[in-house]
Formats: structure tokens, sequence, C-alpha cells
């Protein structure tokens, strides 16, 4: 009997035809690239992280019956000569669906569809997968996935784009916002005369406080501050969240530690007033 997962993929997707017409890449298969790609499938959502242990699973472990013997350079030789394009267009036509059928909202993003090029949910649904070119560093590679993906599902399938300090650069930003996207970073040191503005402007009591049992979430806001790299202004979000964790001893009860984290957050505005989406051309000046 076929797996749950693999029943609700052929009924939401049809997923066992689109396998199927996947081009072989190969000119005299022993294996069908069907079965090369379901083995790496089902390891990939079974979590088995080599394709050797997946190679061990179809002989004798949990993808014994489903796919059954098939080794490791197997799966190796076959990958290699897989055009990757047939592949992306299947992920691509699979990310439609599930944003036709509601899955891709959450309430935590108000209705935003946001998407991170660092895999940090508890279920990420991947939208694209590119490989770096031998001297290519992450930036440009990244960019050039945002690219394809925008080709292929729209400028209008996702609304907000989240990434790591690494992302917060000038033409990274530039090129983000020329494909329709909003976005949001942290900010660390590699933007040392942005984080400097905003720790001036972020010395003072903070805009709002949210107090709960466990924890307290302080919040500054900032409309504008001047980025000098980039020529232009940027919104600021800063968070420092207190939690407070019970200590329990055996002669006290009731002792208390706080535990002090402080993230800064950056995103391109959502709304043109105060500010634009798009660079101005002057700079702005800083908020005084």
């Amino acid at each position: 009997m076929r797996h749950r997962l693999e029943a609700y993929l052929d009924k939401v997707f049809d997923f066992s035809r689109l396998v199927d017409e996947l081009p072989e890449g190969r000119q005299y298969p022993r294996h069908p690239w069907h079965k090369v790609f379901d083995a790496v499938f089902l390891g990939a959502a079974m979590q088995i992280p080599s394709l050797l242990q997946i190679q061990a699973e179809c002989r004798s472990g949990a993808l014994s019956k489903r796919i059954g013997r098939i080794g490791d350079d197997t799966l190796g030789y076959a990958l290699q000569r897989q055009s990757a394009e047939p592949v992306f267009d299947l992920g691509c036509e699979i990310a439609r669906r599930l944003k036709r059928n509601g899955v891709l909202h959450s309430a935590w993003s108000r209705g935003l569809i946001v998407a991170t090029v660092i895999v940090s949910t508890p279920f990420p649904i991947p939208l694209g997968l590119r490989f770096q070119q031998d001297g290519e560093a992450e930036v440009p590679c990244a960019l050039a996935l945002w690219q394809d993906l925008v080709d292929r599902l729209g400028r209008r399938f996702l609304d907000l784009l989240v990434g790591d300090a690494i992302y917060l650069q000038a033409p990274f930003v530039k090129e983000v916002e020329r494909l329709g996207l909003d976005w949001a970073f942290p900010l660390k040191e590699n933007q040392p005369e942005l984080l400097r503005e905003a720790e001036r402007f972020t010395a003072g009591p903070p805009a709002g406080v949210q107090a709960e049992a466990e924890r307290e979430l302080r919040w500054w806001h900032l409309p504008e501050v001047d980025w000098p790299a980039a020529d232009r202004c940027v919104r600021v979000v800063k968070t420092v969240r207190t939690d407070h964790k019970r200590q329990v001893t055996v002669s006290q009860e009731g002792a208390h530690r706080k535990k002090v984290r402080a993230r800064w957050r950056w995103r391109a505005p959502t709304s043109t007033p105060p500010i634009s989406n798009s660079a101005p051309s002057r700079r702005c000046s800083s908020i005084n």
C-alpha cells in the first residue's frame, strides 16, 4: 500500500503523472528516471541525509518495497546527467497549486506570502534550488535563483523576501526591488554606518512595550534612516525580547533570571509615505 503522503500528492497535484513526464537524461538507463526521482524524493521526505543511506533503505529498509534495490552510484550517475530545468519547473507547478489552495498563507505573516533564502520554518516548502558555480559568491547565486523564480512564478507570487544580513547590500536590494519584492534583512556589522545611525536613534525609550507572563517585547520604529552606502533611506525596526525563566532550587522557589536578546531587523517600506520602495534620486536627511 502506498504511503498517505504519496496518495495526497497524487490527489492534489497529480504528482505521479508530473514525475512520469520528466525527461530522461541517460541513453540506456537500467533504472528509469522516475524510480531514481522517487528514491531521492522519498529519502528527502524521510530526512535521509545521504545517497548511501538511501541505498540502504532501498535494499532492506523503509523503501525496500516501495522502490526496491538501487545503488548510490546509480543515483549519483542519474542525478549528474539529469537536467535541472524540468525538476525546477515541477517545483514551480507545485508552488502555484499550493498558493491556489491557500497553503502558503499563515496568520503570523498577516496575509503576506513570505519567502526566505535560509530555511528556518518548522516545515519549509522549497520553491527553488540553485547550486553555486565555480567562483560564484552566495549573494549573486541567490539573486540568479530569484530571477528564475520570478520568471516562472510571476512578480506577484511573493510579497516579502527575508534573508540573512549578508543580503543587506545595495546592489542586491536594488535588484530585489526591481523584481517587485519587498524585503526584510537583519542588520549587523557589515553595514557599520547604517548600524551606527540606527543605534543612535534607538538609544531612547521604545515606541511600544508588550508584556506577557514569560516574556517582554520592546520595539523601536524608525520610518526613515539614511543608508549612505545605498544613497537612500530605509525603514528600521529594532526589537528587544526579555525572556523570564523560573529557577527552582531545593531551598527556594520563585527566583528569576532574565535572558535578554536584541535583534535588528530591516525592512523595505510596504506603504508609500513616508518613503517608497524605490531608491530616491537624492539622499534623505537624518532624523533629529
